[in-house]
């Protein structure tokens, strides 16, 4: 499984120190399995990567409402006899055809809002801070990398 982790360092020197340690510890490990975003200036929504949006958040927002709005609809079609089957059977119609609806709008939209962590550490953020994200495979590689960039005094937080 795929980990984000965010980490936002104090200078430029302590993110490069952290990298390198991450480099030096993770030599035999394969390129695709650590993969790491060096971010001097605060990053902007152009400049995100997809593990760095929020597009599940909004996909799953999209489905619940989408759902909850499908089934009303059903009902009411259902009982001004725009929709000719039970009430049952046109809240499912409802429920599927709203949750298809919302997963789409939902999903597209979160896919442009910066993730919840990113909008934490954004408020830590000032001039000469450098933030990391690091997109890791494996839960224990993932620890072991998080405690080498709060090592060299990182902000971590999650994706």
């Amino acid at each position: 499984m795929r980990y984000v982790r965010y980490a936002l360092f104090n200078t430029l020197q302590e993110a490069r120190a952290a990298l390198q340690d991450i480099k030096d510890e993770t030599v035999d490990v394969p390129l695709t399995d650590v993969v790491l975003t060096f971010h001097q200036e605060m990053p902007v929504l152009d400049d995100l990567g997809p593990g760095e949006t929020d597009g599940t958040r909004g996909l799953l927002i999209g489905v619940t409402c989408g759902a909850i709005a499908g089934f009303v609809l059903g009902l009411v079609l259902s009982r001004f006899g725009i929709l000719s089957h039970s009430y049952f059977h046109s809240a499912l119609f409802g429920i599927f055809v709203g949750s298809l609806l919302g997963s789409l709008g939902g999903g597209l939209y979160g896919s442009g809002l910066k993730a919840a962590p990113l909008k934490r550490l954004e408020k830590l953020w000032h001039a000469g801070n450098v933030l990391v994200t690091a997109e890791i495979e494996g839960a224990q590689r993932t620890d072991h990398v998080v405690h080498l960039l709060r090592k060299h005094h990182a902000v971590v937080a999650a994706g």
